[in-house]
């Protein structure tokens, strides 16, 4: 075994431990998400999230956050909500990142799943041209 780190020993590190953390997590009602990885040649920091499991469906911090901001932004519906997006086709309403102020909503395209982040008014413009749907 090398005694440093480098790229691909951090992502072997990394499926490692969403692994094992996949068993823990149906055990104790609670998904782990293994995120970004920061290290050097002698230490790793990798982010780890962990997410509620509520009546079968996951609690993320992204969903909260929406159920806090998106009626101050004009928006009276909830996540898991579809709408028509013009180049994307039907997308789902994730959540909202704090942490981007000006591309806060967070939506899922149905077709591949890949997640993509909007500004609150390309959302409000979407949303004129098609009422979203409660899924």
């Amino acid at each position: 075994m090398t005694s440093h780190f480098d790229k691909e020993r951090i992502a072997h590190i990394q499926s490692r431990v969403e692994d094992y953390l996949y068993a823990l997590g149906i055990q104790e009602d609670v998904r782990f998400t293994v995120g970004h990885a920061s290290f050097t040649d002698t230490n790793c920091r990798i982010q780890l999230d962990v997410d509620v499991i509520r009546d079968g469906k996951v609690v993320s911090q992204e969903a909260e956050d929406w159920k806090r901001y998106a009626e101050k932004a004009g928006f009276g519906f909830g996540v898991g909500s579809t709408f028509e997006h013009h180049e994307l086709g039907r997308c789902q309403i994730v959540g909202w990142s704090r942490r981007k102020r000006k591309f806060p909503v967070i939506v899922r395209q149905a077709d591949t799943g890949k997640r993509y982040k909007m500004s609150v008014s390309a959302l409000k413009m979407q949303l004129a041209l098609a009422k979203p749907e409660e899924v």
